[in-house]
């Protein structure tokens, strides 16, 4: 049998690229102050659902901006103002309307209403957390399900938000633990920005400062993005690539077989694949890897661009291309002539730069053969 765990340190290679790859989305925060940019980019993921996500970034994401230029620099802002039934969102003659806009607008009615007691800040906000729970090994969870308690729990009000942090927090994080990734893929996609991304933790650091964190609550947050501790309590977003049946049954179940994991046909109809992904971590760690559900996004752009790819019917790419099937190694090579990774380009259509020594994982024929999608 092939030893199937030989293609997680290839997940792990299309992970690091991924979060040293150009943010496209990073555009919009241009004028915009740290906090400004934070905010901005939390409103803009929760219209991210259920339509392309380059709509979403390049239309949505500059109105937000918008919004969040004047709530914060003024002393009352109202979204009606900026809001219609017919177009969505608007903001200087632009419009964006998402797949659910009305509900999206309650949610972000909401976060703003609750801010206004934090400074008109998410980072302060997840300050509060940090101060009150640094000391916590499972703060990184709390600090998403606060995030989680702000902005999409409709089960309590506005109202109710600081409350439940100043002195029930404990009960609502109890209870929350117990379904922590149903139907939560765009708090868990948002709030790993703001530990993976540099350009976010750079944005966090100078806000923290801002608003008079002391060094030891930056320090704490800093090893957020180092320390496989705090990066193993993040979820991976539940998402149609994750759960996409030619990378579940050819990748995800001969992995879970080896580990003990079962991962079935089923996982993939009803997007239980976050929780069945966290269980091949949890055995994969029992042997020594040091790899964290999260990791396991790369499918967002890795799955479109090579398993589902309308010319991959016949496993073309699988034999020609992909490190996890049988491809040829020469498309898995440096090319030090090139500006960027052609490798990292080709499995995920995304540019990053790139140095000889990274492909080291590649050599001696790590990962060949970890999935079968290259028998079709």
């Amino acid at each position: 049998m092939n030893n199937r765990l030989g293609g997680l340190p290839i997940i792990q290679w299309l992970d690091r690229k991924r979060w040293g790859s150009d943010d496209s989305s990073w555009y919009f925060a241009k004028g915009l102050n740290s906090d400004e940019i934070i905010l901005t980019h939390w409103l803009t993921y929760v219209t991210d659902r259920q339509m392309p996500a380059s709509d979403v970034w390049h239309k949505g994401a500059p109105i937000f901006a918008g919004w969040v230029k004047e709530y914060s620099r003024r002393r009352a802002f109202h979204t009606k103002q900026y809001f219609s039934k017919r177009d969505g969102f608007q903001w200087r003659k632009k419009s964006f309307k998402s797949r659910y806009p009305a509900a999206d607008l309650y949610s972000i009615q909401r976060t703003l209403k609750v801010l206004r007691s934090y400074d008109k800040s998410l980072v302060c906000y997840v300050g509060k957390v940090l101060e009150a729970y640094s000391d916590k090994e499972d703060v990184v969870s709390r600090i998403a399900s606060a995030l989680f308690l702000l902005t999409y729990d409709m089960n309590y009000s506005s109202r109710q938000v600081t409350p439940i942090l100043r002195s029930r927090f404990e009960g609502y994080y109890q209870r929350w633990q117990r379904d922590r990734t149903y139907h939560k893929k765009r708090l868990w996609a948002a709030f790993r920005d703001y530990i993976k991304y540099d350009s976010y933790q750079n944005c966090f650091m100078q806000a923290f400062r801002k608003h008079g964190y002391s060094e030891q609550i930056i320090r704490r947050y800093r090893k957020f993005q180092k320390e496989l501790r705090f990066l193993n309590q993040l979820e991976l977003p539940g998402d149609v690539w994750n759960n996409n049946e030619l990378f579940v049954t050819n990748f995800l179940r001969p992995l879970g077989r080896q580990l003990g994991v079962k991962v079935s046909k089923k996982d993939a109809e009803e997007g239980t694949v976050s929780e069945k992904v966290r269980e091949i971590c949890n055995e994969a760690q029992n042997r020594g890897y040091n790899i964290y559900p999260e990791q396991f996004d790369v499918t967002f752009d890795f799955v479109p661009k090579m398993c589902a790819n309308a010319y991959n019917d016949t496993g073309i790419l699988c034999r020609a291309i992909c490190p996890l099937g049988t491809g040829d190694r020469f498309f898995l090579m440096n090319h030090p002539q090139s500006k960027y990774c052609l490798t990292y380009a080709l499995l995920t259509g995304r540019l990053s730069a790139c140095e000889v020594s990274e492909h080291s994982v590649f050599r001696n024929g790590t990962g060949r053969k970890t999935c079968d999608g290259f028998k079709t």
